[in-house]
């Protein structure tokens, strides 16, 4: 899409768009012509070293996790004092 410089003024948003949706946008002006073009920011974990070791996905770890809930409720009752025993101070 090539456009003079009042054109593009009056198309603005429109020319944005069409850049933004891929698509070459020119502007002249006094002779000259200039390009928009997209620049995207780079993802923050795109310079990260990958190293052995690190986690990078944790659904594969909570896969790998030999968490039992009905265990640790087991366990948790067990240490709980039962509904008949007497507990706190004694007057």
């Amino acid at each position: 899409m090539k456009l003079p410089a009042s054109q593009f003024r009056a198309k603005l948003f429109d020319a944005l768009e069409a850049a933004n949706g891929g698509k070459n946008v020119i502007v002249t002006y006094k002779g000259r012509e200039y390009e928009l073009v997209v620049r995207r920011k780079p993802s923050k974990f795109a310079q990260v070293k990958q190293r052995s070791g690190a986690v990078l996905d944790w659904t594969v770890l909570e896969d790998q996790s030999p968490w039992d809930e009905a265990h640790w409720n087991e366990k948790w009752e067990k240490r709980l004092p039962h509904k008949g025993a007497k507990s706190g101070r004694r007057r």
